[in-house]
């Protein structure tokens, strides 16, 4: 339990995200695991102003061609608030088993290998029928 539910300070609503059934959802939303990698600007400072997050979205589309562990990138984006130097850059949802799936791809990654990013991998929970 979240320590400041606990104490009395949050409270917590727990709504479907899809939305309810009078909206053309099938409740309850049948979920599963995905693997997700949070990117985060690297070591590698001086590289940074070349960081682009096309450019990884293009490699990791032509990788995920290459792997039939990873079936496909359903979610992907930059994150937009870069008021703070420690938050993400990149987030991408792969359709993948394990994590022993996704990291080399993630590992040969350009901008990774050279430390302009680094990547954070876990498994994230979301709706089975997510797909792109």
């Amino acid at each position: 339990t979240d320590p400041a539910v606990t104490a009395g300070r949050l409270t917590v609503d727990l709504y479907p995200w899809l939305g309810s059934a009078d909206m053309g959802y099938a409740e309850p939303v049948e979920m599963r695991t995905f693997v997700a990698a949070l990117f985060f600007l690297g070591p590698n400072e001086a590289a940074q102003k070349e960081f682009s997050f096309a450019s990884i979205r293009r490699r990791q589309q032509e990788e995920v061609h290459r792997h039939a562990d990873v079936r496909s990138i359903p979610i992907w984006g930059p994150f937009l608030d870069r008021s703070r130097p420690d938050a993400p850059v990149a987030l991408f949802v792969y359709d993948a088993d394990s994590l022993q799936h996704v990291e080399p791809l993630i590992r040969r990654q350009p901008e990774v290998t050279s430390g302009v990013v680094t990547a954070q991998i876990l498994y994230w929970y979301g709706p089975a029928g997510l797909h792109f």
